[in-house]
């Protein structure tokens, strides 16, 4: 199973004025899309291919660095997870992530420069989806 670019739930301008269109469209289509062309050429050949993306995470960890990489940010990236070593995320550990911020520059840049505090404020205020944060917290404690 090769990796593919999820489509945003919402359009690029729905986070505005905390998430600019131009942060998206960069964040989105171009890094998240890097992160799946590298890792569709680093899954040729390998034991992976064919494999869920959570199952080439696990089993790439510690085994195939670049692999495990590309895999495990394009993960984080689906989830917006907090910022991790090289792709480590809490599936590599046995849990699942709830809720992640990415606070790579790379995420808040074009809109908050080098404030992050004010990224994550307005990340916790006016950006994360409590409800979907509630759902996949009811699922993982099944």
């Amino acid at each position: 199973m090769s990796f593919t670019l999820p489509d945003l739930p919402y359009k690029y301008d729905a986070l505005a004025p905390y998430m600019s269109r131009e942060t998206l469209e960069y964040h989105h289509d171009k890094h998240h899309l890097a992160y799946v062309n590298n890792g569709n050429n680093l899954l040729k050949g390998t034991e992976w291919e064919g494999k869920s993306l959570e199952e080439v995470v696990k089993g790439s960890y510690g085994k195939n660095a670049g692999l495990f990489n590309n895999a495990g940010q394009h993960y984080n990236h689906i989830h917006f997870v907090s910022k991790t070593p090289n792709g480590e995320n809490p599936l590599v550990h046995g849990s699942k992530p709830i809720l992640g911020c990415d606070v790579w520059e790379h995420s808040y840049y074009i809109d908050y420069r080098n404030r992050r505090p004010d990224y994550l404020k307005a990340f916790m205020d006016h950006l994360v989806n409590w409800e979907y944060v509630a759902k996949m917290y009811d699922a993982a404690m099944k």
